[in-house]
């Protein structure tokens, strides 16, 4: 009896860095630290903030974007020099505009990013039936299985954050509150450095752990002589992959 466990799954899961250098270029280097230099800093719920708070939508605790924007600025414990905060004042409207590129690209990597992992899970759980229904032991695939769902929900998570962080940046009155726009600049960083970890991560896992234990399973069908010609339980390197986007200037 003939088993075939055609299986491609996608090894080249390198999420796009979604790049703000360009951004960060045009807002210039902003003091970050403790300064000691006067603090240019209009409050958390300024008019331009509150106004502008629903464009921005709600995160999962239901916050505003005020109220984002207010606690990007606490924790960061971020205060600007009076000439930072003039500076930002004057090219932030422009390095908005560059950032809106960048937050339209997330928006369609929210969508393809869930169809491609979503098509990874549905590929493996019809093997392990597959696998079951010929009575194969498929108790170490399924536990990678639920690992990989775990590092996929993380992903999912963190792309949420990020993608708040830019529509933030986008929507934000940056010009009555510069201190809030580069608080948020920076947190978007940050997050896009865990989204790209998070990536890493789980293209990490299905080379490295997923793909040798199909190997064994296609190694121990081989033996028992219960495959089809043309069996493959390889992880393919060619699959689609969305094309990194920049913004102006900025790097891949």
């Amino acid at each position: 009896m003939k088993l075939n466990i055609r299986l491609t799954v996608i090894s080249a899961l390198v999420v796009p860095l979604l790049a703000l250098g360009s951004v960060a270029a045009e807002a210039g280097s902003s003091g970050t630290g403790s300064s000691s230099g006067p603090s240019t800093n209009s409050g958390s719920t300024n008019t331009g903030s509150t106004s502008s708070s629903t464009l921005g939508g709600s995160s999962s605790s239901g916050q505003s974007m005020a109220d984002r924007l207010s606690t990007r600025k606490t924790e960061l414990k971020l205060k600007l020099t009076t000439s930072d905060a003039t500076h930002l004042e004057t090219v932030c409207k422009s390095a908005q505009g560059k950032a809106t590129s960048t937050d339209n690209h997330a928006k369609d990597l929210v969508t393809s990013r869930t169809e491609m992992y979503t098509g990874i899970i549905n590929k493996l759980n019809g093997l392990v039936t597959k696998l079951q229904a010929k009575g194969v032991d498929v108790t170490t695939l399924q536990a990678e299985i639920t690992t990989l769902q775990t590092k996929i929900a993380m992903f999912n998570t963190d792309l949420a954050t990020y993608k708040q962080d830019l529509d933030d940046l986008v929507a934000m009155d940056c010009t009555s509150d510069p201190t809030a726009f580069q608080a948020t600049l920076q947190t978007a960083r940050t997050d896009q450095a865990k989204l790209k970890q998070d990536s890493t991560d789980i293209k990490t896992y299905i080379s490295g752990t997923i793909r040798p234990t199909l190997q064994k399973i296609r190694d121990q069908l081989s033996g028992s002589g219960n495959t089809a010609p043309g069996t493959s339980a390889s992880t393919s390197t060619n699959s689609t992959t969305t094309s990194p986007t920049t913004t102006p200037g900025g790097k891949n």
